[in-house]
């Protein structure tokens, strides 16, 4: 990033920035989800979640955030 350090940048500079949940969104293959522990699931989604209520807040995402399948993808 070329720019002002984040703090110099106040508020301000942050609010301009567009972000949308899939900015911030990770995802596992199916492969390395059957490689989580239970509460890596668990951190996952609670994490996914904060995420697209976070971005959500911002008024980008009128989406809601993907649900655990059932299944090898769900707990």
């Amino acid at each position: 990033w070329q720019g002002p350090a984040p703090l110099a940048m106040g508020l301000s500079g942050w609010a301009s920035f567009q972000v949308a949940f899939e900015d911030v969104a990770v995802y596992f293959s199916p492969e390395e989800w059957a490689e989580l522990t239970l509460w890596q699931r668990d951190l996952y989604w609670a994490v996914m979640k904060a995420s697209h209520e976070l971005v959500a807040s911002l008024g980008e995402s009128p989406r809601e955030p993907p649900a655990p399948a059932p299944g090898p993808w769900g707990r």
